[in-house]
C-alpha cells in the first residue's frame, strides 16, 4: 500500500517533467529534427556513427578503432562513452533515433534525480517537483545538451550528491564537519598569507 502511495506522488512530478520535455524539445520529438551545434556535429555524431559498424566488425565490444589516426583504442577512451547505457541504443535503434535519445533522455533523468534528492531530504512533493524541473530543464543542464559527456555526468549529479546522504544522520554530520574544517583551514587568513 505504501509503495502505491509513493508512486502516486511521483506521477505529477513525472508529468511535469514530460510536459517540459515536450515544450523544450518539440522539434526533435515531433518533427524529426536533431541538434547539430558545437560538439554534437563535429565530435559526437561521427563517434556515435562508429558504434554499430565497429561493434559488428569486431563481433562484440569494439576495442580498437582503425579509422582514426591509423588506429586508436575505442573502448578504452572514456570520451566515446561506450559503456554508458544510452550508447546501447545505437545497437538496437536507427541511428537518428538513438542519437536524439542521447540528448532527450538525460534532462528527464536529471529532473527525476533532483526530485528524488529533494524527497530524500524530506522536502514536499511540490518543492521536489520544482527542483526537478529547475535542474532537468534549467539553464545549466540545457546548456550542456551539445556536450554529451558533461550532460551524461551532470544529469545524475543530484542522485549521487553527498547531500543525498543527509538523511543518513551521523555520516552526514561527520562529513559536514570534515568539510567545514577543510574549508576553515583553506579560507583562514594564515593559509592565504602562505599562498
Amino acid at each position: 500500500m505504501r509503495r502505491s502511495g509513493s508512486l502516486r506522488r511521483l506521477l505529477p512530478a513525472l508529468g511535469l517533467l514530460l510536459l517540459a520535455e515536450v515544450v523544450v524539445f518539440w522539434g526533435p520529438l515531433f518533427r524529426s529534427e536533431t541538434l547539430a551545434e558545437r560538439d554534437l556535429a563535429a565530435y559526437s555524431r561521427p563517434l556515435k556513427a562508429l558504434v554499430k559498424p565497429l561493434w559488428q566488425a569486431s563481433e562484440g565490444l569494439p576495442l580498437w578503432n582503425p579509422l582514426f589516426s591509423s588506429g586508436q583504442p575505442f573502448a578504452a577512451n572514456p570520451a566515446h562513452e561506450l559503456f554508458h547505457p544510452l550508447t546501447a541504443l545505437f545497437l538496437v535503434l536507427p541511428f537518428e533515433s538513438a542519437f536524439r535519445a542521447q540528448f532527450l533522455i538525460p534532462p528527464l533523468v536529471g529532473g527525476l534525480s533532483a526530485f528524488l534528492l529533494m524527497r530524500s531530504l524530506r522536502r514536499s512533493v511540490a518543492a521536489a517537483s520544482l527542483s526537478g524541473l529547475a535542474w532537468g530543464f534549467g539553464g545549466y543542464l540545457l546548456s550542456t545538451v551539445n556536450l554529451l559527456q558533461i550532460l551524461f555526468a551532470a544529469s545524475v549529479l543530484p542522485a549521487v550528491s553527498p547531500s543525498r546522504f543527509a538523511a543518513a544522520g551521523g555520516v552526514a554530520r561527520q562529513t559536514s564537519r570534515a568539510w567545514r574544517s577543510a574549508w576553515g583551514w583553506w579560507a583562514s587568513p594564515a593559509n592565504r598569507a602562505r599562498s
